[in-house]
């Protein structure tokens, strides 16, 4: 008993330093995404596709928080190569795998002459995605399965699924044709799977449409937990996310239609006016604590979580107990983790009135 108490105490602590401690780049790829062809065509391009292959794992997929753009010494070559054969950290966590899978189709594509290992390892990736993918259409945050459990539950976290599916959907444009050749079958199958799951997977209160928990049970499809303080609830960030997935299909179908209408209509009345955020900082700019206030001049916020049952914000804190203001949890919570949201106006300001126009 008392070294069971020893080991809950040492994992609380190590899991504790580990959330105050900022990652390491998780999007080094995404300035050079929106790069012209003849970018893709130099040597620095080149020399970013040979780190990609350099981290990628004999999964097929690639490990997150990792700065694939470095300039790689013999050393760290050595154990990137040492690590190919790791099968414990490949997944589509903070775009993860799908980050270098688009890199990869921006330089083939760009390229009418490449080493025909670019194309191996892109191909092995989308294979990485089939395999990784639930016969019922969801994925895993972690593929093959990590220590911790929540690490298989479907996972729309941080965009996780969603930007699975938004990937799979720009490789069927023609201009990836050349590249994803007999694999087009397999990307419209994995695609049309993984959305007819997510219109599935949208909560329905009172018979209405709003829109989706931010993980669901890989067995039952009902949406659960993942870490303590994140409970089964009706995500704001994630909902905003797939709205803005589904209304880039072309000729969406009154599934569809109706799954997006639902989920705008959610997000504007979920919308908390008359407060504006506070965000504490100390003298080297960390976050020291967050809450909201009464103000005239108001910001557009939502929470991150609504209760399913009433719609109402909670909050969590380490206890795991579902608390209604944020005042309630305690302050280290309240400093490493958003549980206000700014910016989700755009999805029903912009991007819904275009969608809307072209689909009336």
């Amino acid at each position: 008993m008392i070294k069971r108490l020893l080991f809950l105490s040492l994992f609380f602590i190590v899991n504790l330093c580990y959330a105050q401690i900022p990652s390491k780049s998780d999007n080094s790829l995404d300035p050079y995404l929106n790069n012209h062809n003849e970018w893709f065509q130099t040597k620095e391009a080149n020399r970013i596709a040979e780190n990609i292959l350099l981290w990628q794992r004999i999964t097929g997929g690639w490990p997150k928080n990792e700065d694939m753009t470095v300039t790689v010494d013999p050393v760290l070559e050595k154990t990137l190569k040492e690590d190919h054969s790791r099968v414990d950290d490949s997944t589509i966590d903070n775009k993860a795998t799908v980050i270098q899978l688009r890199f990869l189709a921006n330089y083939l594509v760009s390229n009418k002459q490449y080493d025909k290992k670019f194309l191996h390892s892109f191909l092995r990736g989308l294979d990485y995605l089939f395999e990784a993918q639930y016969p019922h259409g969801g994925w895993p945050q972690f593929y093959p399965f990590h220590y911790k459990p929540f690490f298989r539950e479907i996972t729309f976290n941080d965009n996780a699924m969603t930007n699975v599916m938004e990937l799979l959907l720009s490789l069927q444009d023609e201009r990836y044709s050349s590249i994803v050749g007999e694999y087009s079958q397999k990307i419209n199958i994995s695609f049309n799977k993984g959305l007819d799951l997510i219109l599935k997977l949208q909560i329905v209160q009172n018979g209405v449409l709003t829109g989706w928990c931010q993980q669901y049970d890989f067995k039952t499809l009902k949406p659960t937990d993942a870490r303590i303080y994140e409970v089964p609830s009706i995500a704001s960030l994630e909902t905003a996310g797939i709205l803005k997935f589904l209304m880039k299909i072309k000729n969406p179908s009154p599934e569809i239609k109706k799954s997006i209408e639902g989920g705008v209509k959610w997000l504007q009345q979920s919308r908390i006016d008359g407060y504006k955020l506070v965000v504490q900082r100390d003298e080297a700019d960390l976050v020291i604590d967050r809450y909201i206030v009464a103000s005239p001049t108001s910001e557009k916020l939502w929470a991150r979580f609504y209760e399913i049952s009433s719609n109402r914000p909670i909050f969590i804190g380490r206890d795991g107990i579902v608390k209604h203001s944020i005042q309630e949890i305690e302050r280290e919570r309240r400093a490493g983790y958003e549980f206000y949201i700014h910016g989700l106006e755009s999805t029903y300001e912009k991007e819904y009135p275009l969608w809307k126009k072209n689909n009336p």
